[in-house]
């Protein structure tokens, strides 16, 4: 009997981990989409309060922070230059860092008494999920040209399968 007990405890330990590393994933996904959050969220509150009902509320609201990312992400990519990607970057970063600095202070603040050793780990918080953020937009991106005439030139790949 003791040896199930130790088994079930095992089995419970992993399955605590595994649904711990699935939700700190998850709230680090949703910090990174904030801003779209916002949008989405404010448009459905709005459609809500003008007579659209909870389901219209919140199809309006899944609808319009789809476009809010799809409008980010197309931006970002129909951008030319490096700054005006920093510029686009910094609009959907800083509000995903500021979501993860406040979320990971309120859950240090719960389980950890030092208040210096919580502002690091929330500061932490706020450099990952800006991060995250950044990369998801630049992961999608194409590569910057550096010249005007590499912008016109065909890549590798393309030359190769258009010549066979």
């Amino acid at each position: 009997m003791l040896v199930f007990g130790i088994l079930f405890l095992l089995f419970v330990l992993v399955l605590l981990r595994r649904l711990l590393f699935d939700l700190a994933r998850l709230v680090v996904g949703l910090m990174a989409h904030t801003l779209p959050f916002f949008i989405g969220f404010t448009a459905g509150t709005m459609g809500y309060r003008h007579g659209a009902g909870v389901v219209g509320a919140v199809l309006l609201g899944v609808l319009v922070a789809g476009a809010a990312v799809a409008l980010g992400q197309m931006a970002f990519n129909l951008a030319r230059s490096a700054a005006l990607r920093g510029v686009i970057a910094l609009v959907y970063a800083v509000p995903a860092a500021m979501a993860g600095y406040y979320v990971a202070l309120n859950l240090a603040r719960v389980v950890i008494a030092s208040p210096g050793l919580c502002q690091v780990l929330a500061t932490l918080s706020a450099i990952v999920a800006g991060g995250v953020c950044v990369l998801g937009m630049i992961r999608l991106a194409p590569p910057l040209a550096e010249t005007e005439a590499e912008a016109h030139r065909p890549t590798a790949g393309l030359a190769a399968s258009t010549q066979g």
